[in-house]
């Protein structure tokens, strides 16, 4: 379940890995729990058949190897019958899709190298790789949605009228795509509302069929002005998301920005990717169109009741978590898994007061709304496991998401309070090299040995 990564998009930590390869430095405020989250695939538990939307829950408790205290954890993960194959199952809802596509002339720069690519790929433009990426995306329309494309630089112009996806010269549509060529400056506000008046109108002339939904796909490589007077780019997508425009905005080549994701997390359907390589981008728009533009739940808010919650993990706007509500999510979108039936970075963490080993249930309750504002309400509860308190190094996972969410954090804790000038410091870092070597090894994923390198890089 993603609320486009959660909603966010793909929260790279790429700078801090970069200035530790380049450096041997950390700079503590580019990793966050958040960003180290969304880089991996997590266990997303049996696919769900009949719920829009329910929780699947794992605890642990476990000593940690660096403090030796015994911490307690909850994760769960948010899942719906649209998830994996259940969104071919159920299908997705009818779509007025406009696209707006940036054709300036920083669009000839290239993608960062892909080792698995050919020489050829590797050298393609962003304009080249965003092209195939919509002719991949393409194939996944259906005869009852609706399509229309613009481009920008300085000025918009409309590439392909508004119009039944039936009915249109797919042939003539991918030929004159092929030609597009970089050119001129950017002005992000015209291209968006050149496509965006278009697609209001016929909004507005259908307003009789509540089930389809329409989005705005809007590329560019240029970071956006997030200032909030009025005709602004982010004043703009507020004015549409309250008539039901939502957009997702896709940054080409762009580093993860921050500052947006906050921004456009809190504005309703509203979704936000950054793509920092060609095979990722071609990923996203093919193989996860059909999830990134099917909103299915809206103002979600989680609760845990029962003990005494120390720190969350990896949850969008858990900063404004008061009392028993651990996070409160705008917008909601079912998630695609891979072979592992893993969901990537579909996981919340939270650490619990030692009290809540004392068998006392732990109440979880949803309350949300689907796309016509009917609410639902849901309500479970569980209870940690029982364990020998005599036994020292106790390590109890319940199922490999929690067990790799807790190793993360706890590396990401080493990262921000790793002093390089002590000895001590460098110590607990060898010691915990040891242990997210085993820790990988238990959990079965060889992506981790990438943070072990870092800590190598940084020890030698």
């Amino acid at each position: 379940m993603s609320d486009g990564e959660i909603m966010m998009g793909a929260q790279d930590i790429g700078n801090f890995r970069a200035q530790i390869e380049q450096t041997k430095t950390i700079d503590t405020n580019s990793i966050t729990y958040k960003g180290i989250f969304s880089e991996y695939f997590f266990y997303c538990g049996k696919q769900e058949e009949k719920e829009l939307l329910t929780t699947d829950t794992s605890t642990a408790i476990t000593m940690n190897p660096l403090t030796k205290e015994k911490e307690y954890f909850l994760s769960f993960g948010l899942k719906s019958k649209y998830d994996g194959e259940g969104i071919k199952k159920y299908g997705r809802p009818s779509l007025n899709l406009m696209i707006i596509l940036d054709i300036s002339g920083s669009m000839s720069d290239s993608f960062r190298t892909d080792n698995d690519l050919n020489e050829n790929e590797k050298i393609a433009s962003k304009l080249e790789i965003a092209k195939r990426a919509i002719i991949g995306l393409l194939s996944h329309l259906n005869d009852s949605d609706n399509f229309g494309m613009i481009l920008f630089d300085s000025v918009a112009e409309i590439f392909e009228n508004f119009g039944n996806w039936k009915e249109k010269n797919k042939e003539d549509i991918l030929e004159r795509m092929k030609s597009l060529k970089p050119r001129g400056g950017t002005n992000m506000e015209k291209g968006l509302s050149k496509g965006a008046k278009i697609i209001q109108k016929f909004i507005e002339e259908n307003q009789e069929d509540k089930t389809r939904e329409s989005r705005i796909m809007f590329l560019t490589d240029a970071q956006p002005n997030l200032g909030r007077g009025t005709g602004t780019l982010i004043d703009l997508i507020e004015k549409y998301s309250e008539k039901r425009l939502f957009i997702t905005f896709i940054g080409v080549g762009l580093d993860f920005n921050t500052e947006l994701m906050e921004i456009l997390s809190k504005i309703k359907g509203t979704n936000y990717f950054s793509v920092q390589s060609s095979s990722e981008f071609l990923r996203k728009m093919d193989n996860d169109f059909d999830y990134i533009v099917t909103p299915i739940v809206y103002d979600l808010i989680v609760k845990v009741e029962g003990a005494k919650i120390l720190n969350i993990y990896g949850i969008p706007n858990s900063e404004d978590a008061k009392n028993t509500i651990v996070t409160k999510i705008l917008t909601i979108m079912p998630s695609n898994y891979n072979e592992k039936n893993e969901c990537k970075g579909s996981c919340f963490l939270l650490k619990m007061d030692p009290s809540v080993s004392d068998g006392i249930p732990l109440n979880i309750s949803l309350s949300f709304k689907d796309k016509f504002g009917n609410p639902f309400d849901q309500k479970h509860s569980i209870i940690f496991p029982n364990f020998n308190e005599k036994e020292e190094n106790i390590q109890i996972f319940e199922d490999s998401r929690v067990r790799k969410a807790v190793l993360l954090i706890r590396f990401v804790d080493l990262m921000k309070n790793l002093d390089l000038n002590k000895d001590e410091s460098k110590e607990k870092a060898r010691k915990f090299s040891e242990h997210l070597i085993s820790e990988m090894n238990i959990i079965g994923d060889e992506q981790l040995k990438k943070e072990n390198d870092l800590i190598q890089i940084l020890l030698n």
